[in-house]
């Protein structure tokens, strides 16, 4: 179930880094597609849960706990929608050093994925330590690009129309990696 919004945000945020709105229609089909499943798996888990065992309520409520995380990340997917809109719509401007920090973050967010998906797919716990670092990291960045963003507006080199947009994308961005390690979390039971 998380690929398909994992795959929607990716595409939504290259729209953004791109201003490219013609992919955003795919991009809310995906979302759409998680809501669906999640309903579904939600739906299994209500049926399951009346004829589960009190052992069994633990694991039950811990997919439930997944499942909530996973709509959070369609729909940080479906908030970089909206601010490619407003990108475009407002004629927000962006330095290429701020495209590639964002990529940075977004590739420190990949790579929490990966390990997000080691340990839930293969119970590899062993990946906790990293993926808490990694969690870290795309930590480090949201603060790194909020400071870095002030330290511009300081200096009259950033568009401070852009500021909203910037700090709830950044946000989004951090938000996306904490829900990711909540997942993994539910592995430690």
């Amino acid at each position: 179930m998380a690929d398909i919004p994992m795959e929607a945000f990716l595409t939504s945020f290259e729209a953004f880094q791109t201003r490219d709105t013609a992919v955003l229609s795919e991009v809310q089909e995906r979302i759409d597609e998680t809501g669906q499943v999640n309903q579904n798996i939600l739906n299994y888990l209500i049926r399951l849960s009346a004829k589960s065992k009190l052992s069994e309520e633990k694991q039950v409520a811990s997919i439930h706990s997944i499942t909530g995380d996973v709509m959070r990340i369609a729909e940080i997917a479906d908030n970089f929608i909206k601010y490619t809109k407003r990108e475009v719509s407002d004629k927000l401007v962006f330095s290429d050093e701020v495209r590639g920090q964002l990529d940075e973050m977004v590739e420190s967010i990949r790579r929490l994925y990966g390990l997000t998906k080691r340990v839930i797919l293969e119970k590899d716990l062993a990946q906790m330590p990293a993926l808490d670092a990694e969690e870290e990291r795309v930590d480090a960045y949201r603060k790194q690009l909020v400071d870095s963003h002030i330290d511009r507006l300081n200096r009259g080199v950033c568009q401070p129309e852009s500021s909203g947009v910037f700090i709830n994308l950044v946000s989004n961005l951090e938000r996306l990696g904490d829900h990711l390690t909540y997942i993994a979390h539910t592995e430690e039971g």
